[in-house]
């Protein structure tokens, strides 16, 4: 069925977000920011889709709909309102794939009717997410018309409206082809996960949108253009950026190009986080946000980016409404999410505008995948042994004062990139194993939060021989004997036996020598060749003998 729309519903790929996980059914746990905000976006749906604050039929935002269907699924534990929206959905995909940019023909036609690829694109990855079938689904075959709009070098095209040419009807205006690299990325996810022929031409047309420096320009070249690919003039888009990598992300089994399409991405984007914790729409000259941060701090997560990602989730964190007192302008709002600092702030003491709640929605579909990689702002506790350790084997490093949902980020020798750690509400503390070195070293742990850093270091010893030299090689009864100890770890234990008898026991000096002294009597006295034995720390690893004679 053709739709007359406005216009300005076609453009609800411009800001979209996109979810990388299968859609979920485990159990929410609502105490999370991560959830309160996913549970908030629930409450707004009516019927399945989310109002527009426009009048009927343009009363519903399906872009925006389908922004909150990836959110919930990455979130975790919403399925069932996924699924709720598909079915919702359904009957309205032409609504959002199609529209008629002459709104004051009565009858239009085939030809006066607007179709976006980026539309496409986007419905075709949802339904694949949700579980519908994209070949069939409110009556149309959306791999086939995706299919049909991805030209031979796999940049995607909408087709456009032949009827908007007579400038003498008031509703006339020009068509334009709004595809971009929003949609491709979409395209190119939707079209791999389907095994369509046409998804390696998508995929490599969505990286020739990827510039030099990393990041992936919105717009695309002129059509027939003899440069497809991204120039100097193109402008850094972090929102563009962080979804080009969700989509990459969920492609299965990715090319070499792929991988490091994403490698260099994330790389981008960690090289724009503001101090902060943040990230604007560009680099430089935006404002800090929650739509360009939230988006940021998924992508970054996909690819244990956990301290960045984490800094970037505890600043959404800052302006989300927690727990709002009863009578308060927020209350009944816990979990929303503002766009910025400033809407936030007028907020708390003025409520939410309903004229700009679209606004409030829209950064919350963004923001709230990016919560579930924020770090606690709590002062945690960090403790690892004291004592020496053995080489090559593992340590146990515990972490206390974590809230259930709450993260912090471990790196050090052996941690590949780094390790999160979730808390999980119970009193005990969270224990993480490492492995250690296999040499003898001073390991550093370094536990990352949103308010800063602590550190643990394990010593480790391996295997060495150690070095004992007697002061008298020969010596007589009654007199003091001196083994100097040498090639030892400053503060490490030492036994000293001579003759299979303990004479002298301590710890390794600064430098890692240690000194006994011992008088020679009782057995010791009896005239012969006397053997020193000297143990390190541990006695099987670390250990070193002498020789002396006991003469008459």
């Amino acid at each position: 069925m053709i739709t007359i729309r406005k216009r300005v519903l076609a453009l609800a790929t411009a800001t979209a977000v996109a979810a990388t996980t299968a859609l979920a059914t485990t159990p929410a746990q609502a105490a999370s920011p991560a959830q309160d905000t996913a549970a908030w976006l629930t409450g707004e749906l009516v019927d399945g889709l989310m109002p527009s604050g426009y009048s009927p039929p343009f009363d519903k935002d399906l872009g925006l709909t389908l922004d909150t269907a990836f959110s919930l699924a990455a979130v975790g534990g919403h399925g069932a309102t996924v699924t709720q929206i598909r079915n919702a959905f359904e009957p309205r995909i032409g609504e959002y794939v199609e529209y008629v940019p002459n709104y004051m023909l009565p009858t239009p036609t085939e030809d006066d009717t607007h179709r976006g690829a980026g539309q496409l694109a986007k419905a075709l990855a949802f339904v694949q997410l949700a579980g519908g079938n994209g070949t069939s689904y409110g009556g149309r075959n959306l791999l086939a018309e995706l299919e049909g709009r991805t030209g031979a070098d796999g940049r995607i095209e909408d087709k456009l409206a032949q009827g908007d040419t007579n400038p003498d009807s008031p509703g006339d205006q020009p068509d334009t082809d709004y595809a971009n690299s929003v949609g491709q990325a979409f395209a190119a996810r939707a079209l791999t996960i389907a095994g369509s022929p046409e998804a390696a031409a998508a995929r490599s047309f969505l990286l020739q949108q990827q510039c030099p420096a990393g990041f992936f320009r919105e717009q695309f070249a002129a059509k027939g253009a003899p440069q497809q690919a991204c120039n100097s003039n193109d402008a850094p888009a972090t929102d563009v950026t962080a979804l080009a990598v969700l989509q990459l992300v969920a492609i299965p089994s990715k090319d070499n190009a792929t991988t490091a399409a994403i490698t260099k991405a994330t790389a981008w984007l960690r090289s724009t986080q503001r101090a902060d914790g943040s990230f604007g729409t560009g680099p430089v000259d935006s404002v800090s946000n929650t739509n360009s941060t939230g988006s940021a701090a998924w992508a970054l997560s996909t690819q244990g980016g956990c301290a960045d990602a984490g800094r970037a989730g505890a600043w959404v964190q800052k302006i989300q409404v927690r727990n709002p007192a009863s009578g308060s302008p927020l209350a009944g709002e816990n979990g929303a999410v503002a766009f910025d600092v400033d809407t936030f702030n007028a907020a708390k003491t003025s409520g939410i505008d309903p004229a700009a709640r679209y606004v409030w929605r829209r950064a919350s579909t963004q923001a709230a995948p990016g919560l579930l990689a924020a770090l606690t702002a709590a002062d945690v506790t960090f403790a690892g042994p004291s004592a020496f350790q053995r080489a090559g084997t593992t340590a146990s490093l515990s972490v206390g004062g974590v809230g259930e949902g709450e993260r912090v980020c471990l790196t050090g020798p052996g941690i590949i990139g780094e390790r999160s750690l979730t808390g999980t509400g119970l009193a005990a503390p969270l224990g993480t194993t490492v492995a250690l070195p296999t040499k003898t070293a001073i390991s550093t742990f370094t536990l990352t939060t949103a308010t800063g850093s602590k550190t643990v270091a394990v010593k480790t010893l391996a295997k060495t021989t150690l070095k004992a030299k007697v002061k008298k090689k020969t010596i007589r009864k009654g007199k003091k004997q001196v083994v100097k100890v040498s090639r030892l770890e400053a503060g490490e234990k030492v036994v000293v036996r001579v003759g299979g008898k303990r004479v002298a026991k301590g710890v390794a000096d600064a430098k890692g020598v240690f000194k006994a002294k011992f008088k020679i009597k009782k057995k010791l006295a009896k005239p012969g060749k006397k053997k020193v034995k000297v143990f390190g720390q541990f006695k099987n690893l670390r250990r070193g003998s002498a020789t002396f004679r006991v003469v008459r």
